[in-house]
């Protein structure tokens, strides 16, 4: 026994067994990741096979009505409620009619604001030296805001000036400032607006149609759909700042919320 221990090459065999060890190591870290991984995917699965659950069997206002059911539907208990029947062809009649668009004023504030809010005025001129030049006219944009307590409009006066072109006799060029850079473009909503409505629908549980009769006991006159697109491209707008939020709860197995619908 003493003499077959004398063979036995200890350097070689911890050598040995430490490779094998840091390869199992390495193993159980991949094996964690692909882990981690799958039961991401898991709990995504979960959430949407809740969601389909919710279309076929919640609530009647929730349910989705397909025109018809299949029989891979029927095997999955996916059995849908009727759909309305449709319109014939022959039921349908044609009306024909012809839109007048209204020529819309020079220089008029937007959707008409109430001349009795309180109105922030600023004027911007353009960036290169206009003392020489003649002013012909401004560009006036207004747009509504909300401060803590109370509605403005934000007045926004863009001069517009008449200058001479250099080595050009008799030729001129109109020069003003740039435009302000707006939250949603084309519209009268300012930040300080859209936070209201998204917090007051989302957060106060305030359906846009009663913020309507709000705005209208003001004198502010906003269709509903113009009031739903607001808060449709705030959602896109703010749609990375979700998805980090989404991030951060997958890295939790235990999830709190509040499904009380509106």
């Amino acid at each position: 026994m003493a003499a077959g221990s004398e063979h036995i090459n200890y350097k070689e065999l911890y050598e040995a067994l430490l490779q094998m060890n840091q390869q199992l190591l390495q193993n159980n870290q991949q094996l964690q990741t692909s882990n981690e991984t799958l039961h991401a995917q898991l709990l995504t699965l979960q959430y949407q096979i809740q969601r389909l659950t919710k279309l076929v069997k919640g609530f009647k206002s929730e349910r989705f009505v397909p025109s018809g059911t299949s029989q891979q539907q029927r095997e999955l208990d996916l059995v849908f409620e009727e759909a309305a029947a449709s319109t014939k062809l022959a039921e349908v009649q044609k009306i024909s009619y012809t839109k007048v668009k209204k020529p819309s004023a020079v220089n008029q504030p937007e959707k008409g604001l109430p001349a009795d809010l309180k109105r922030l005025v600023t004027v911007i001129e353009p960036k290169e030296d206009v003392s020489h030049c003649e002013k012909v006219g401004e560009e006036v944009i207004e747009t509504l805001d909300y401060k803590p307590g109370e509605l403005i409009v934000n007045r926004t006066v863009i001069p517009q000036y008449r200058c001479s072109v250099e080595n050009k006799s008799g030729a001129t060029r109109l020069v003003q400032g740039n435009r302000p850079t707006r939250a949603i473009q084309r519209s009268i909503a300012d930040p300080g607006l859209l936070a209201l409505i998204i917090i007051d629908k989302f957060i106060d549980a305030l359906p846009l149609n009663r913020q309507l009769e709000r705005f209208k006991r003001h004198g502010i006159q906003i269709p509903y759909s113009t009031i739903a697109d607001w808060v449709r491209l705030v959602a896109e707008a703010i749609e990375p700042l979700a998805e980090a939020l989404l991030r951060e709860m997958w890295r939790y197995n235990y999830w709190h919320a509040d499904e009380t619908g509106m």
